[in-house]
């Protein structure tokens, strides 16, 4: 991704810089224990704080290929990782999601329409 205060300095708006570098949300929770009631991932960087056994994440339905999102394990549990309603991660089956483990985090990409790949960090 590109550095927001470069972008500043070349001469656009910060605001503008921001939203080409993304958003960080943290503090975040861990929702439902299906695909259909998890946390919805809506910002480029999001860190989980609070993990309850079995609850997730889903990643976005309008995402666009190379669009990619970090997230970030910092709960007590393993937290899953849907891919949209009908979508794919990792070549895994239709919904299935990937785990993320407790204090880890991994990049997910889109790579067209409703298929993602995940990308496993420290």
């Amino acid at each position: 991704m590109a550095i927001a205060a470069r972008i500043a300095a070349a001469g656009l708006p910060p605001a503008a810089a921001q939203a080409i570098n993304g958003e960080v949300a943290t503090g975040l929770k861990a929702l439902g224990k299906s695909q259909g009631t998890a946390l919805h991932v809506g910002a480029a960087v999001m860190v989980l704080e609070d993990v309850a056994a079995g609850s997730g994440v889903v990643l976005p339905d309008n995402a666009s290929p190379t669009d990619s999102y970090v997230i970030y394990n910092g709960g007590a549990n393993a937290v899953n990782v849907y891919p949209p309603l009908g979508g794919f991660l990792n070549n895994l089956a239709a919904n299935a999601p990937v785990i993320l483990a407790s204090t880890k985090a991994a990049n997910f990409v889109c790579v067209e329409a409703l298929k993602w790949i995940a990308l496993p960090g420290a």
